[in-house]
């Protein structure tokens, strides 16, 4: 099946709803395809801008402001959180689930409470997101069937470390998870889901971290004036 996408910015972005897009998922591992899923907000926008990809991407608006940045602009709006696309995931296919994130900690909490997750997919192993462990996960990778490769190494970065060893001839499904690890281990708690609900959980996250209110002033102003460049710059 194919999904529906608009292009948005400089990318084309999937507007399907969660059902499709995890068909989709599942239907490109069982037919041994590279798939690369990442979610879309200011940040990661920003800091990808200088990468090329390919046509095996998934680009998935995930930000309110990402949502209203595409009503603004007369394009078809859809919002699907990360975190809520991969649990789902998770839950309705079995995988064998490698993990690329985090602190050695992290890593052992991740796999001590992957069982409290209720996902149908195995953890097979968690690797340190600080360490240069690369050809490790690359030779996992290899061999492991039905393979997802969770990673969380924060906006760009991430992004940067699937397109590397995405390169290798595996068959693979490579998803840019973010903070979804933390959640996963236990060592974060997700916000209320009124806030969720509503596309305010980067306050919650705020709240608690507040450095990230440095990353939302250095990269959100560079969004929005994409957005009012390509509203009434472009040439029709």
């Amino acid at each position: 099946m194919d999904l529906k996408k608009v292009f948005f910015l400089d990318r084309e972005i999937v507007i399907s709803n969660k059902e499709q897009i995890i068909e989709f998922i599942s239907s490109c591992s069982k037919q041994n395809r590279n798939l690369k899923v990442f979610t879309l907000n200011p940040e990661t926008w920003l800091k990808t801008k200088d990468l090329d990809f390919g046509d095996d991407v998934l680009w998935i608006p995930e930000s309110i402001a990402v949502y209203y940045a595409m009503i603004f602009l007369g394009v078809k709006a859809r919002r699907l959180p990360g975190i809520d696309l991969v649990s789902s995931l998770l839950k309705e296919n079995f995988f064998n689930v490698i993990c690329w994130g985090g602190n050695d900690q992290d890593c052992k909490s991740l796999k001590n409470n992957w069982v409290y997750l209720n996902f149908n997919s195995k953890i097979i192993e968690a690797f340190d997101g600080f360490s240069e462990n690369q050809k490790e996960v690359i030779g996992l990778i290899s061999k492991t069937k039905k393979a997802i490769v969770l990673v969380g190494k924060g906006a760009g970065l991430q992004e940067r470390e699937i397109m590397q060893i995405a390169t290798k001839k595996t068959s693979c499904v490579y998803f840019g998870v973010g903070g979804a690890l933390d959640v996963f281990s236990m060592k974060k708690t997700r916000a209320p889901l009124i806030m969720v609900k509503f596309g305010f959980e980067f306050l919650w996250r705020i709240f608690f971290e507040p450095r990230r209110l440095i990353r939302i002033i250095n990269c959100y102003p560079a969004f929005f004036s994409k957005v009012l460049r390509s509203k009434f710059c472009t040439k029709k």
